[in-house]
């Protein structure tokens, strides 16, 4: 799969910025293809029109992410929250929708250039769209991993390191030799339970 967001240098806001609106937009079509695909198998290739055509003078652009966030965010009785709530359980639907209207928020920031776009801003947006995303197995899920990885990758590889054999018993030659220190005992003196 071709990456559609470049890997921003973290130290130039710009260049975070460009990743951050980038990440929401590619989120948005992700999302807006699902819910295409979801739609003409329940009502057809048409679907869109017919809906346009029953909402006299609604010619939204749904491949906006704004028009596409608030459709979902706000209205419940949404056609297109179908394909979606037939994927998510019921149980879910409100954290589900409210992290949609999370994003819409954070669209604006990002768009509006509202926030410091530095990696902890772009970490954040990061898990918020890959926690929608993962839920749909949006295609968006491997960039957002590319993200965290390039963002944090001392978070993503931890190394464990197991001590060499010879180095844990002289630890515990030393530590043994630290307890006994106050106890010296003369050269020649006989040691208890030891027979001459």
């Amino acid at each position: 799969m071709a990456k559609r967001i470049a890997l921003p240098d973290l130290g130039v806001p710009t260049q975070v910025n460009s990743a951050g609106v980038g990440l929401i937009n590619a989120f948005a079509s992700d999302l807006f293809d699902f819910i295409d695909k979801g739609l003409k198998k329940s009502k057809g290739p048409h679907w869109l029109t017919e809906m346009q055509v029953q909402n006299v003078g609604a010619d939204l652009n749904y491949r906006d992410p704004s028009v596409l966030l608030k459709e979902l965010a706000h209205k419940g009785g949404s056609p297109l929250r179908a394909p979606i709530s037939s994927l998510v359980p019921q149980a879910n639907w409100k954290d589900f929708y409210k992290r949609l209207e999370d994003l819409l928020g954070e669209r604006h920031l990002w768009v509006h250039n509202s926030i410091t776009a530095d990696a902890e801003q772009l970490k954040s947006l990061v898990i918020l769209v890959s926690k929608v995303s993962w839920t749909l197995e949006l295609a968006i899920v491997e960039e957002c991993q590319a993200l965290l990885d390039h963002i944090t990758p001392d978070e993503t590889e931890v190394a464990v390191e197991a001590p060499e054999p010879d180095a844990v018993a002289s630890q515990i030659a030393a530590e043994l030799g630290r307890f006994t220190s106050d106890d010296e005992i003369p050269v020649g003196t006989p040691l208890a339970g030891t027979e001459e």
